[in-house]
């Protein structure tokens, strides 16, 4: 069995070729820690030490 969320690379003909193999594709629910943990913790830390960086302003000297 593969599990995925929604996203977008695992679309109609992934969820097929899978059929296809005889492996059963289960889609989860987006933003659910008990299926998906590490990506979701990898989601956490990316938005808490990257992206805030980007989302605040620049100040000049």
């Amino acid at each position: 069995m593969t599990r995925t969320d929604n996203g977008h690379e695992f679309q109609t003909k992934f969820h097929w070729h899978e059929a296809d193999q005889g492996i059963q594709h289960v889609y989860i629910k987006p933003a659910t820690p008990r299926f998906n943990g590490k990506v979701e913790r990898s989601h956490l830390i990316n938005q808490r030490e990257f992206y805030q960086v980007l989302d605040t302003p620049v100040t000049s000297n």
